[in-house]
């Protein structure tokens, strides 16, 4: 809870206890009434304008609404609240009500993100992209595929607030819940504004401020979500490795993330996982029949056009680092330090970029199945896996649903088989145990009770961020900037790691 939340929730409780002990109905403790109703009027309106309106307070700003009318009342002498039946359960209500109060915004927090363990400072970019030159085979409108990429730099110098994790946080909620409820997993609906309080967050990244001047350029790093997540879904991962003096770059793939808003303003939700993985799976395993999309069969599945993307981003970076439009990083990037990592589709993806695109050295690929190219080939570049054992996964299913004997012998198999293949002495298998697959992203975050509901896995939240990070850093350190210690040595614990 923020600290005016917290503030507001003790007042009503002292309140409260005032109350039922008839204290602050006795003339002579008039005063109290009116300081408890002022202090109440308050906090909550400068709760509400510099915190900013949440629906998990609902239940606080009725309490608040309550108790200035009970005070209020007894203040100017009105005796209708004297009948001893309608004073139990008006305790009764409102010790319910108080109980809700402080649980509901506790498990449904404005969380902080962890502070990156790095030196620098973090500064942010957004840019807008359209692809002139290819159509947006997703969308049933036509039109040129864009995407939203955000960037993120190392700084020294950083002014003003920090940069919100999610601009509009009910446009993002609204994206969200259509993920959830066209899941066809799900056994429960997600209402529109669930996870609209995401606006309030701050993340550690300052829109705008200038690259440092520590180093005359900085490595490259694009970073992937999954199906129906968004561009900022790994913070965890994207600022400790911009702090560490990585630039990085995310993009949102409209139909792919919750929720993309297009140049011309208009909102694209994502496709519906139900029509959306067969062709996800054709690109690892021919489907029979073979699935179509927008009325195309898709022989080949959506990941090498997914894949295109992350060569398009990459066109751009190096436009942008030859004359950026915003005056910040021209010059600052070293194009020749390419890497790319994700989680779930966003692992798929890169690693179908790494096995087609050569200006790609690093691949880092999280918890998710390899597509047909890479686990027959290999690949060439250093790369890395980090995922979690069989036996988790089978966990997760017993908790929340999903991974079927399939997926996971499909998910397992093709990540192994990727590995041993790969051409490159500097790639890595990494085992984190105790993980579920939102384990990967910042989920572990929205609610301290996760692993209570099932969503995270047994392991210590923070131990899973701390050993990805350890890794992913470690693993990029020596593939890009030829540091010479092996990511394996020295692994955090309830980990393994393999190396070729």
């Amino acid at each position: 809870m923020r600290p005016l939340e917290i503030t507001l929730g003790l007042i009503l409780l002292l309140t409260f206890l005032l109350l039922i002990s008839n204290d602050i109905f006795k003339r002579h403790r008039c005063a109290e009434g009116i300081t408890a109703i002022s202090l109440i009027c308050i906090i909550l309106g400068t709760h509400i304008i510099f915190e900013g309106y949440r629906w998990q307070m609902i239940p606080m700003y009725t309490l608040s609404v309550i108790f200035i009318f009970l005070i209020t009342v007894r203040l100017l002498k009105i005796h209708t609240l004297r009948q001893r039946w309608f004073k139990i359960i008006g305790i009764v209500i409102c010790s319910c009500l108080l109980l809700i109060a402080f649980t509901l915004p506790a498990i449904l927090p404005v969380f902080t993100l962890p502070s990156p363990s790095g030196p620098y400072k973090i500064g942010t970019l957004t840019y807008r992209w359209n692809d002139s030159g290819r159509k947006d085979m997703l969308s049933t409108e036509g039109g040129n595929r864009e995407v939203l990429a955000q960037i993120w730099y190392p700084s020294d110098k950083v002014s003003g607030s920090p940069e919100s994790y999610i601009d509009n946080g009910y446009e993002f909620s609204k994206g969200a819940a259509h993920v959830v409820n066209t899941s066809g997993t799900m056994s429960f609906k997600m209402s529109d504004w669930a996870l609209s309080h995401f606006q309030y967050i701050k993340t550690h990244a300052y829109q705008g401020t200038s690259v440092s001047e520590k180093k005359d350029k900085y490595p490259v790093l694009i970073y992937l979500s999954g199906m129906g997540g968004y561009r900022q879904s790994g913070m965890f991962q994207i600022e400790n490795l911009v702090s560490h003096g990585y630039i990085v770059v995310s993009i949102d793939q409209p139909h792919i993330a919750a929720i993309t808003t297009l140049s011309n303003g208009a909102t694209v939700k994502s496709i519906s996982r139900p029509q959306i993985q067969p062709l996800i799976d054709q690109s690892s395993k021919q489907q029979n029949p073979t699935p179509i999309l927008n009325s195309k069969e898709m022989p080949e599945g959506i990941i090498p056009y997914l894949s295109e993307d992350v060569s398009y981003v990459i066109d751009k970076i190096i436009n942008i680092n030859t004359n950026d439009p915003k005056k910040v990083l021209t010059q600052k990037i070293n194009t020749s330090k390419i890497g790319v990592f994700g989680i779930s589709l966003g692992a798929i993806v890169a690693a179908e970029a790494c096995h087609d695109e050569n200006r790609i050295g690093a691949c880092l690929m999280m918890d998710a199945q390899m597509p047909r190219a890479a686990y027959t080939d290999g690949l060439t570049q250093p790369s890395m896996w980090i995922t979690r054992p069989a036996s988790d996964m089978r966990l997760e299913r017993k908790e929340s649903g999903g991974w079927t004997e399939e997926d996971i012998a499909l998910t397992q198999s093709t990540m192994i088989d990727t590995f041993k293949k790969s051409k490159n002495a500097d790639s890595f298998f990494v085992n984190i145990n105790g993980m579920f697959h939102v384990n990967f992203t910042d989920a572990g975050y929205y609610t301290p009770i996760s692993s209570l509901i099932g969503l995270t896995g047994p392991i210590n939240t923070k131990d899973g961020y701390n050993a990805i990070n350890t890794y992913t850093l470690k693993f990029f350190d020596k593939s890009l900037l030829n540091k010479n210690e092996n990511p394996c040595d020295n692994t955090p614990s309830a980990t393994s790691c393999k190396s070729k």
